[in-house]
């Protein structure tokens, strides 16, 4: 076979050809393409900006086109490949490789961003796919479709046997079982697992009516009595949390005052007696580029957390049906304060969870340790003032 064959094969199954150029990194918006470039420079001039300089400064368009239809192969296919049904057409519209590259998000210099659309050989048809299939799921996706079908199931249809019955016979690699999706969001998250150091100050606030005489103490500024306590975003109604703030004026802003008022609005500080280990949900880790396929594993976790984090911090609507959007968080938080371990044999003392009334603001809900008597993991009053 000869040489020209077998080159002309060889592009035909990996679905591109380049062009023989160089490209600098100004070229491309990528920051992962940019340092793939800085990475492997050969060149002194790039072909697309004609920008030279002594040193070098660009490498083989190759190298890059072939990390960007990495990317492509990754998460699109062509329709007949991936499996797309056919009748009278396919049941999925293909798209161009512009479309494609516009979905991906890639972007530079218009001379290069042509040379890829160019490089492209097998047909420009394409459909989004996952494991080169096209009714596949990313990982991120089947989890966050798992948290939506559990959300739906502990609000609608069953609050407190979920964890029970019989597995389902057939289930799709694409599909994650309504009882696995507590532990699945708990391995997920322990990279947000990190120390609260003893001595750190929390603040809550609470705000005294007219007509009310109660003072700031520990009992009065602390959580409320299980025979009062309301339903919260992360505790159950007769389960009490403690609600704390890591600013003053995220703490007012907590407890419903957002500007001047004739009530009586006492902060009270409390400090950590003790390390306390809590999740940090406003640690949210970086998304590396889609194109970056060796770190596609973080990807995927970092787009779950995030999307995970956005879903329980939308603000809910007090209209009287709050009690029901409440429900999902408050049963994955009875999950990490009483079945999930950081480390085997330990609890986990709270989350630190994003304020959604001021930016930039921090809560801290830390869970009780003892509900018979309502303590809270070395938590202590240090007074409160007005």
């Amino acid at each position: 076979m000869g040489g020209a064959k077998t080159e002309w094969m060889e592009v035909q199954e990996r679905g591109w050809s380049a062009p023989e150029t160089f490209v600098c990194a100004d070229c491309v918006e990528d920051p992962y393409l940019k340092e793939l470039i800085k990475g492997a420079v050969c060149a002194n001039t790039c072909d697309y900006c004609d920008r030279h300089d002594i040193t070098g400064i660009a490498t083989s368009a190759e190298v890059v086109i072939q990390a960007i239809y990495d990317a492509v192969h990754t998460y699109y296919c062509e329709p007949a490949a991936g499996g797309v049904p056919y009748e009278h057409g396919f049941v999925i519209k293909p798209i161009g490789i512009d479309h494609v590259l516009y979905n991906l998000g890639f972007d530079g210099h218009p001379d290069f961003v042509q040379a890829v659309v160019d490089a492209e050989v097998n047909g420009d048809h394409f459909v989004p796919a996952a494991d080169g299939y096209w009714a596949g799921s990313h990982p991120h996706e089947v989890l966050s479709f798992g948290w939506r079908s559990f959300v739906h199931t502990v609000k609608h249809e069953t609050r407190f046997h979920f964890s029970e019955g019989p597995q389902a016979d057939v289930m799709s690699p694409y599909e994650i079982d309504v009882r696995e999706v507590l532990p699945a969001i708990a391995f997920r998250l322990r990279p947000l697992i990190r120390n609260l150091a003893a001595g750190t100050q929390v603040y809550r606030a609470r705000v005294r009516r007219r007509g009310q005489a109660w003072q700031p103490t520990a009992k009065e500024m602390g959580a409320p009595p299980k025979e009062v306590a309301s339903a919260g975003r992360m505790n159950p109604a007769g389960i009490p949390y403690l609600y704390t703030a890591f600013e003053r004026s995220t703490a007012r802003l907590e407890a419903g005052i957002t500007g001047r008022t004739s009530h009586t609005v006492f902060i009270a500080t409390f400090l950590l007696s003790a390390p306390l280990q809590v999740i940090d949900l406003t640690l949210l880790p970086a998304v590396p580029s889609l194109f970056d396929l060796a770190n596609k594993e973080a990807r995927e976790q970092a787009l779950f957390i995030r999307a995970f984090v956005d879903a329980i911090s939308v603000p809910v609507t007090k209209d009287g049906s709050e009690h029901i959007d409440y429900v999902p968080t408050q049963v994955i938080c009875e999950y990490l304060a009483q079945i999930f371990e950081p480390t085997p044999g330990t609890r986990l003392g709270g989350l630190i969870y994003p304020s959604t009334l001021q930016a930039g603001g921090k809560n801290l809900v830390v869970f009780p340790e003892d509900r018979y008597v309502g303590s809270y993991q070395g938590v202590i009053f240090a007074g409160a003032g007005k």
